[in-house]
């Protein structure tokens, strides 16, 4: 069962900021925040082959899968604001991270850290015995942050 989580971060840091599941209301933000990520991600691609990614989670194609147990859409919000997602789903007791993404201004903020703990405790509570997935090397943060996970 999902519990939403109030993280805290060092003083200088002011914001309230809480990883929670996504909500019906709250697809198109996390969707655009997610085709953001792809445009980024594919700067130098055609834009053909951004549409790929994209038509893979279109709005109504997230809201669909939002009621399932099976995968983990969640959100991180700071003051109430969608600044970071990840979308994944459990299959065969394996947890599979396919995107996620924090915006650029809240990057190095330990967000993303957050969302991926979260996401890691579902998971486990779920479950599963390992979780799986692939990152771009040229997007160094990421790297890192799932290098630390193992």
């Amino acid at each position: 069962m999902l519990v939403d989580r109030q993280y805290e971060f060092p003083k200088r840091v002011l914001m309230a900021f809480i990883v929670e599941k996504l909500r019906e209301s709250e697809v198109d933000a996390a969707v655009n925040l997610f085709y953001d990520m792809v445009d980024e991600l594919h700067a130098k691609s055609a834009e053909d082959e951004r549409l790929h990614f994209k038509e893979s989670y279109t709005p109504k194609v997230v809201s669909e899968r939002l009621h399932s147990k099976d995968y983990a859409y969640l959100v991180g919000k700071e003051d109430g604001k969608i600044v970071g997602f990840i979308f994944a789903w459990i299959s065969d007791r394996v947890g599979h991270i396919h995107w996620m993404g924090v915006t650029r201004e809240r990057r190095k903020h330990g967000y993303g850290d957050n969302i991926l703990k979260e996401t890691i405790a579902i998971f486990r509570e779920m479950g599963c015995y390992e979780a799986k997935l692939s990152a771009y090397i040229s997007d160094k943060g990421a790297y890192h942050l799932f290098q630390k996970y193992g």
